[in-house]
C-alpha cells in the first residue's frame, strides 16, 4: 500500500488537525460505508486529507440524503451500521485521512416505529420524558387541540377516513396501535381497557374464576389507575411509564399463554374497528381516537392547524430543541463518543461540522466537553 502524501502526513502529526483538502460522500443504501472504503485509496493518492460525510446516524429507510434522521444512538444500518463504519475508518486511518461528519441536530424525522423519541410522545404526550425535546404547543387556542399534537397525515378529512374504515385498531407485542394503512401509532395504554371491555361479560360468562380473566381483569384496573397523560409530576411519569411497560408485559405473557383472551381480544377490535356503511359503528373507535395525545388530520390543515415546529414548513420533519439539556446530551452521546473516546477515531480526530445553530451562539459550543476540543474542531454553519 502507497503512503499518504506527505502533507498529509504532516497534518496528522499536529494535536489540532486542519482540514487540508476534502472529499465530500453522499451515502445513501445503495452507496454504503463500503463502497466509500473502496475510493479512499485514490482519494489519497490525490491528495485528500479528508473525507466529509453526509449524516450516517439511523434515518428513514431508503433514505437518500440522511437528515431525516430517527434515532441519533445508531448508526444508520443501511449504511453498513457500527461494523461498516468500522472497516471505513480502518482503511481511513491506513491512509491517514481524517472524517469531517456532517451533523444535523435541529430536527428529526416523524417516524412513529423507528423514532422512539417520537413514538414515545404519542404515546405518553406531555407526560413522555422525551415530549421537551420537541417544540409543541401543548396548550394552542383550539381547545380541542389542548394537551395534543396534531398529526396532519391523512389523505382526506377525518371523519371520511374514520367512517371508510381506513383507520384500524390492532394488538401488536402487547400493546394496541392504530394504523392507517402502513403507518401505525401507539394508543395511551390507559385507553387500553376500552378495548378490553368491549365484550367483556361474554367471556366473564364462560370462564367464571379462571386465573387468565382475573389476570385480565387485574391488568384493566392496573391500566384504569395510571397517571393521566397530563401529569407531569417527575414521580408521576416514572409511575406511569413503570406501571405501562410491566401491563405490556403481563398483556403479552397473558395472551401468550391463553388462546381464550387472543381471541377475546380478536373479537374485540372487530367489534371497535367497525363496520363501512354503518357511521354509528364507528362511534367507539373515534371515542377512542378522541382521548388519546394526539389528533389525526387532513394533510392539508398543517397549514393553519399545526402545533409542533417543522424543518421548514415539511411536516415529516419536527424541529427539535438543542437547547434543552436532555435533549442536548442525547443527540451527542453517541457523535461526541466518536469523537472523544477513540473507538471510531483511534489516534486520528473527527472532524464534524455542526449545522443549525447560530455561528456565533458561544452557549451552544461551551455544551460540548473540553476534550472534544482537544483533538479535532468544531465548525457551525447556519442552514
Amino acid at each position: 500500500m502507497s503512503e499518504p502524501p506527505i502533507l498529509a502526513r504532516e497534518f496528522h502529526t499536529t494535536r489540532n488537525r486542519v482540514p487540508v483538502t476534502t472529499y465530500r460522500f453522499q451515502l445513501t443504501p445503495t452507496f454504503t460505508f463500503d463502497h466509500a472504503a473502496e475510493v479512499v485509496p485514490y482519494l489519497a493518492r490525490l491528495g485528500v486529507t479528508e473525507v466529509y460525510f453526509s449524516p450516517i446516524f439511523r434515518a428513514k429507510p431508503g433514505s437518500t440524503h440522511g437528515y431525516d434522521v430517527c434515532d441519533f444512538g445508531e448508526l444508520n444500518p443501511e449504511l453498513g451500521g457500527a461494523e461498516g463504519f468500522a472497516r471505513l475508518h480502518a482503511i481511513l486511518q491506513s491512509h491517514g485521512m481524517g472524517l469531517v461528519q456532517d451533523f444535523v441536530p435541529n430536527h428529526m424525522a416523524v417516524e412513529p416505529v423507528l423514532n422512539p423519541w417520537w413514538r414515545s410522545m404519542l404515546e405518553h404526550g406531555p407526560a413522555s420524558p422525551f415530549a421537551k425535546f420537541f417544540d409543541v404547543d401543548w396548550d394552542p387556542i383550539k381547545p380541542e387541540l389542548r394537551g395534543k399534537i396534531l398529526l396532519p397525515f391523512l389523505g382526506d378529512h377525518y371523519g371520511s377516513v374514520l367512517k371508510r374504515g381506513e383507520l384500524v385498531a390492532e394488538f401488536r407485542d402487547g400493546g394496541f396501535v392504530i394504523r392507517y394503512f402502513v403507518q401505525t401509532r401507539p394508543i395511551d395504554p390507559r385507553q387500553y381497557p376500552r378495548i378490553l371491555r368491549i365484550g367483556l361479560p361474554t367471556l366473564q360468562a364462560e370462564l367464571g374464576e379462571d386465573a387468565s380473566l382475573s389476570e385480565l381483569l387485574s391488568i384493566m384496573t392496573a391500566l384504569d389507575h395510571i397517571p393521566a397523560v397530563t401529569d407531569g409530576e417527575p414521580e408521576k411519569v416514572a409511575q406511569r411509564l413503570r406501571e405501562c411497560r410491566i401491563a405490556n408485559e403481563r398483556i403479552a405473557r397473558l395472551v401468550d399463554s391463553t388462546p381464550r383472551i387472543r381471541r377475546h381480544i380478536d373479537e374485540a377490535l372487530l367489534t371497535l374497528n367497525g363496520t363501512p356503511g354503518q357511521p354509528e359503528s364507528f362511534d367507539a373507535l373515534h371515542e377512542l381516537l378522541d382521548a388519546l395525545p394526539f389528533r389525526l388530520a387532513y394533510w392539508k390543515t398543517a397549514v393553519h392547524e399545526i402545533n409542533y415546529r417543522r424543518f421548514f414548513d415539511i411536516n415529516q420533519l419536527a424541529g427539535l430543541r438543542v437547547e434543552e439539556p436532555a435533549a442536548f446530551q442525547a443527540m451527542h452521546q453517541l457523535l461526541l463518543q466518536l469523537i472523544c473516546d477513540g473507538a471510531v477515531t483511534s489516534s486520528f480526530p473527527t472532524k464534524f461540522n455542526v449545522r443549525g445553530p447560530n455561528p456565533l451562539d458561544v452557549g451552544f459550543l461551551k455544551k460540548f466537553p473540553s476534550r472534544a476540543f482537544g483533538s479535532s474542531a468544531v465548525g457551525t454553519r447556519g442552514t
